[in-house]
């Protein structure tokens, strides 16, 4: 295993893009869906971007990052300009403010890698080849999705705002693995 599968918390951290373009727009919408402050760096934002604009509030310096100060208090930095000199630079600035770096299309500079995600929120998969097919990883994205309904996310939902009653009713640890156990494979499971 090259890489430590993790789940971010990032709901309130500041994330930076540097990139205006498709794969900036798409790492852009993740960190925000994600609920981090996202600050987007880049000379000018591509179509893909106003999507984003109209269901979010993000910021935008439209210039390259010039210091590490521009990209401090960053916990991520995700680079996708495109450009080999710009990406590089855009890391090491994000390495010296101490942001943890992803570059699209360049995995021997990231310190993370983004996986393909099935999203049945709270029910999150992610999909690795560890940068070696992203074709393949979407493929098993497409056969993933087709087999986890979106209810998932509903039942997980129930679960969550079910287990303070049932942890006062059942104790014991194994009893209420028990418990869930049948019922997630049990007539509540299927609905």
């Amino acid at each position: 295993m090259e890489h430590l599968p993790i789940f971010l918390a990032l709901r309130g951290k500041r994330a930076a893009v540097v990139g205006g373009g498709l794969a900036a727009a798409r790492r852009a919408e993740l960190l925000l869906r994600a609920g981090a402050e996202v600050r987007v760096f880049a000379p000018e934002l591509g179509p893909e971007f106003a999507p984003l604009t109209e269901k979010f509030s993000y910021e935008r310096l439209f210039r390259w990052p010039e210091a590490a100060d521009d990209l401090a208090g960053a916990a991520v930095c995700i680079v996708a300009t495109d450009a080999a000199a710009q990406d590089e630079s855009a890391q090491a600035l994000a390495r010296e403010a101490g942001a943890l770096v992803n570059v699209a299309n360049a995995p021997e500079l990231c310190d993370f890698i983004l996986p393909s995600i099935v999203d049945r929120s709270p029910v999150v998969v992610a999909i690795s080849t560890g940068g070696a097919s992203p074709i393949l990883g979407r493929m098993l994205k497409a056969r993933l999705e087709a087999t986890i309904p979106a209810a998932y996310g509903r039942l997980a939902d129930f679960i969550r705002a079910s287990r303070a009653r049932l942890n006062a009713v059942l104790p014991d640890t194994g009893a209420r693995r028990r418990f869930w156990e049948k019922t997630l494979e049990g007539p509540i499971g299927e609905m």
